[in-house]
């Protein structure tokens, strides 16, 4: 499976010169708090996305004394290749695959998949919609081809449709061209994301049948598109709304407004588990969306665990780091404390354990 084989880091945030190898499959990260344990799962994102998944404020990630970072890494499996980008202060960005300019950042995640789970996952019980349309619009991605080209002209559709909601004198008949093109759209978007969630919820299913606590609590995730399901259809249902959305300037029925409940025995997850549980759906959530592309593309994303310890207990912590295992993806793990780190993620068999000590900015390997 695809991993990482060398990570190089060059003044990113508190990090200075990281030259490491990593293990294919599990490494543990170490250190105090501000030493840059999640800097370097931050690095690793970059590749991933030419951005940070903590802050869309660039600067921030560049070392006050000098003027761009980099980030390079030799990638092995079934197709090799080398990666890097840099960012400079004044805000150009490079990123280049083998040597050549990468075309967009979906370049890069198409190559280098990553899934990250840390504390702002929490979102996906805790928050809106819109962090849950992220979270399985990663998989559809990455496994239906036909998915980006529609969002993006769907999403240029929208923009038009809200723009002309805001003039003063319009009748429904000015965005009737509109609604024909996003009816079209979102029948594709909506049939591409069907295809993806339905297995996802099935292996999400399977995996909490694992879980000790599912045996009382009867979870349900169930797939809503973004307009009611009934006897009107959805370019009915978007004329129908026509005088609400100009009232409001935008448009509120779409793709742009689906969702995945999770309910936890008819009530939102969040309000019955406790945060132990509520991270372990999570964790699941995350598994079983790379079960699914494993299953379709044939590889498995890298996984970055930013302080995994801290929120599951022993249990649910072997559990994760079984379904991990079975997977073969290569996992970045971090946490304070180096014995206990070691002690709750139990070594699986056929793994490979490497451990990384950050220190003020320095990553050495401990043995």
């Amino acid at each position: 499976m695809p991993h990482l084989s060398n990570l190089k880091v060059q003044q990113f945030r508190n990090l200075g010169l990281v030259d490491i190898t990593p293990s294919p499959t599990l490494n543990l990260v170490y250190g105090e708090n501000g030493s840059g344990k999640t800097s370097l799962l931050e690095a690793i994102s970059v590749l991933a996305h030419c951005r940070s998944f903590r802050t869309h404020k660039y600067r921030r990630l560049i070392q006050d004394t000098t003027t761009a970072f980099t980030v390079f890494a030799t990638v092995e499996g079934s197709d090799a290749f080398k990666v890097g980008v840099q960012r400079e202060w004044s805000g150009k960005s490079t990123a280049r695959l083998d040597g050549l300019s990468a075309k967009s950042s979906a370049q890069l995640a198409t190559n280098l998949p990553v899934q990250i789970i840390d504390a702002h996952t929490f979102a996906l019980l805790e928050g809106g919609s819109k962090a849950r349309r992220k979270f399985f619009d990663w998989l559809v991605f990455h496994v239906k081809h036909d998915f980006k080209t529609a969002w993006a002209n769907y999403v240029k559709c929208v923009k038009q449709r809200n723009s002309l909601l805001r003039h003063d004198k319009i009748a429904y008949s000015d965005l009737r061209p509109w609604d024909e093109q996003i009816t079209g759209l979102a029948a594709t978007i909506d049939e591409c994301r069907v295809e993806c969630i339905t297995p996802l919820i099935q292996a999400f299913k399977a995996l909490m049948g694992e879980c000790k606590f599912a045996d009382n609590v009867d979870l349900t995730l169930a797939y809503q598109p973004g307009w009611k399901e009934g006897e009107l259809s959805f370019p009915q249902q978007l004329e129908q709304a026509f005088a609400r959305d100009r009232k409001l300037g935008y448009t509120t029925l779409g793709p742009h407004k689906s969702d995945l409940k999770i309910t936890a025995n008819g009530s939102p997850a969040v309000e019955v588990l406790s945060r132990g549980q509520q991270k372990a759906v999570i964790n699941a959530l995350h598994i079983a969306e790379a079960l699914v592309y494993k299953t379709q593309i044939g590889r498995t994303p890298v996984f970055l665990l930013d302080d995994m310890p801290s929120e599951l207990d022993a249990n649910h912590i072997a559990i994760l780091s079984g379904w991990l295992s079975n997977l073969g993806a290569q996992v970045f793990v971090t946490g304070v404390d180096a014995n206990k780190l070691a002690s709750v993620w139990p070594l699986q068999k056929n793994e490979v354990i490497k451990m990384f000590h950050v220190k003020q900015g320095e990553v050495t390997v401990s043995q």
